[in-house]
């Protein structure tokens, strides 16, 4: 912002945790605890303009507007026009995060963030993005078939933020048998991220899922689109072949992008069997820490 309008300059958004989102300035008594003042840390702002420096930058004439802050996070919100209380988003990539806009702050429950007058209330994994791809390079590349005796996996392969935030934490598999090919191995990976995030619903007070939107490089398999959507029992509408965080950037900037979206029914068969299988899920991960808990994890299992 710097460069390109000549103030320092950022977003209640982006300092959530520093910022106060009701006053939309800094809190006094966190700056006092860290021992700085807020001149040394960057003026809030929504909005502000190119300087003549920032114009050539740019290549654009000076007082061109400049959005302020939109972190890839919430630009992706804004290109999936996402707005509305009660809306439902899922964003995934090498973390992926699951929420809700809410009109009211959100206290406890995970994160609850400033959004464009309103709030998000949401969490976000660790392992989602690295599961699929390891699952890739380990199973094979394609969309496996729906499988009815796959395994059941916890896809900590990084420790995991939300909901548990044990940076210790690893991947498990239950159920293995003589039966188990490449393709239940996949699916399970599948099914796995899918909980995951129902894992996370439930850490948000289970807001009502009316429809899903979706967006980002998972929404390419199909089969994990059916999962959620079969999973949340409400249908799931992927923006499939865009990023949501360029396509928010772009249409701030005055873009207007058309698109077709996917929409993915839900699956009431399906639904049940992933219940079933979800409370299983469940204890998993207490599962893991009654048995590792004289283990350093670390040592033990690497990462």
């Amino acid at each position: 912002m710097y460069a390109l309008c000549g103030a320092s300059l950022s977003d209640p958004g982006s300092w959530r945790g520093l910022v106060n989102p009701r006053a939309g300035a800094y809190e006094r008594e966190l700056l006092d605890w860290a021992g700085v003042e807020s001149g040394q840390l960057p003026a809030m702002a929504q909005w502000s303009a190119l300087n003549e420096a920032g114009g050539r930058i740019a290549g654009l004439p000076a007082g061109t507007p400049v959005a302020v802050g939109m972190n890839d996070f919430y630009a992706a919100l804004h290109g999936m026009d996402v707005t509305a209380p009660g809306a439902v988003f899922d964003i995934t990539g090498t973390s992926e995060h699951f929420g809700v806009v809410t009109d009211e702050l959100i206290r406890g429950g995970l994160i609850s963030s400033p959004y464009r007058g309103r709030f998000v209330h949401y969490g976000v994994t660790a392992g989602s993005g690295p599961s699929l791809s390891w699952g890739r390079r380990m199973f094979g590349e394609n969309d496996p078939p729906f499988c009815r005796a796959a395994p059941i996996f916890l896809p900590y392969l990084r420790g995991e933020r939300a909901p548990v935030f044990d940076p210790d934490a690893r991947g498990m598999f239950v159920g293995l048998s003589e039966d188990t090919d490449r393709d239940a191995m996949s699916y399970a990976i599948l099914e796995g991220v899918a909980f995951s995030l129902k894992d996370i619903h439930e850490k948000l007070n289970a807001p009502a899922v009316h429809e899903i939107t979706a967006t980002g490089g998972a929404t390419a398999s199909d089969t994990l689109n059916r999962m959620k959507a079969s999973l949340f029992n409400a249908p799931l509408i992927a923006r499939r072949g865009t990023c949501g965080s360029a396509v928010g950037a772009a249409t701030l900037a005055g873009a207007v992008i058309r698109e077709e979206p996917v929409i993915y029914m839900p699956d009431e068969a399906l639904h049940e069997r992933m219940c079933a299988r979800y409370a299983v899920y469940r204890r998993m991960y207490a599962a893991w820490r009654e048995m590792t808990q004289d283990a350093d994890s670390r040592e033990m299992f690497g990462g």
